[in-house]
């Protein structure tokens, strides 16, 4: 498996972790992507987007992207290879901002997560870090059963000298 698809599934697997106690899944491992919403075929939306909580079906997923640049040092013959994380919270609109409250709430959760496995992800990488505060936004309708998607975003940056594999 290659370092990004390993910290892909690191990733993955750690907010399944908490799909129940942390982000209110009814049933783990949650509605938890190892793609984003913006790699989905347009007509699946609803399939990607809907969960059960609560008893109810909701828009709820959580979404993962891993990807990779080498970057080669000449002065000292070593690549590092930088990863952009992005982990993405699709939440329902709700009455009286509930659903952006909640999604909020939920990503300071999921960041909790990620920083209980270190600064190198459990040894994947040399270090991740936060490059900016999480972002929060809302899509256009999607359809008319879906309608508008609040959207959270979380960003990191890793790095690793000298990767053995791609």
């Amino acid at each position: 498996m290659s370092t990004i698809a390993a910290v892909r599934s690191l990733l993955v697997t750690t907010l399944q972790g908490i799909a129940q106690s942390g982000l209110d899944f009814e049933f783990a491992p949650g509605n938890i992507k190892n793609y984003l919403l913006d790699y989905e075929r347009e007509e699946l939306f609803a399939e990607y987007l809907i969960a059960k909580v609560g008893g109810e079906k909701k828009v709820r997923a959580w979404g993962v992207m891993v990807t990779a640049e080498d970057m080669f040092f000449s002065t000292s013959n070593l690549m590092e290879r930088v990863y952009r994380i992005r982990i993405r919270g699709y939440y329902q609109m709700e009455k009286e901002g509930a659903g952006i409250n909640l999604l909020v709430d939920h990503m300071m959760r999921v960041n909790q997560a990620i920083g209980l496995l270190s600064t190198s992800l459990n040894g994947l990488i040399d270090y991740v870090e936060t490059v900016e505060p999480p972002s929060f936004d809302s899509t256009a309708p999607l359809d008319e059963d879906i309608g508008q998607v609040l959207v959270g975003e979380l960003t990191l940056v890793g790095r690793k000298t000298a990767p053995g594999v791609v």
